[in-house]
């Protein structure tokens, strides 16, 4: 039994079934941001279960004063803060398995846009990269960015700015490189 099921199965009171709905709809977007941050399967891994541990330890607590899914992805991005602090290091996979299709050629020139994003969006600093993966790719609004990143509204439109047009250098310096 993984560790979320065993959280997910723990009596928390008249909020047992919605903790275990919590887990059951978030699992997996929180592993995908995490994986997203990490670039490790393993870490991912290990940072959802300590996200849950951790929402499971604060869940008597939290106001609902903002969504659960912003509740949560503050604690997944404060968890990958601690594993970074902890490893000194953090690199980024964008890379997923393609959804479907009969075209191998047309699986295979995704897999290496996307690859070749993923590098690029390594090149960030890792407040940027935090920025542009929320934004861009998981479609967060910049107030939800606010809430999970923990910083102002003008510090998330500069940090996706700057992101965003430090990728288009590095993506046109390496298409000018083919």
């Amino acid at each position: 039994m993984s560790l979320i099921s065993l959280i997910a199965s723990q009596k928390i009171g008249d909020d047992e079934v919605a903790f275990q709905e919590l887990v059951a709809t978030y699992r997996r977007p929180i592993y995908n941001l995490l994986l997203r941050l990490s670039g490790s399967v393993q870490d991912a891994e290990d940072l959802t279960q300590e996200v849950f541990l951790k929402a499971f330890a604060a869940y008597g607590r939290f106001r609902k004063d903002s969504s659960c899914y912003t509740w949560l992805y503050r604690i997944a991005v404060n968890s990958f803060r601690d594993h970074l602090r902890r490893k000194g290091d953090g690199h980024l996979l964008l890379y997923e398995e393609p959804q479907g299709g009969d075209c191998v050629e047309g699986q295979l020139e995704q897999k290496d846009l996307e690859l070749t994003v993923a590098s690029a969006l390594l090149a960030l600093p890792i407040p940027q990269r935090l920025v542009v993966v929320l934004h861009d790719l998981l479609g967060f609004s910049y107030k939800e960015i606010t809430q999970i990143a923990g910083v102002s509204l003008g510090t998330v439109k500069s940090r996706l700015f700057y992101g965003r047009e430090a990728l288009r250098k590095i993506l046109s310096s390496r298409s000018a490189e083919r």
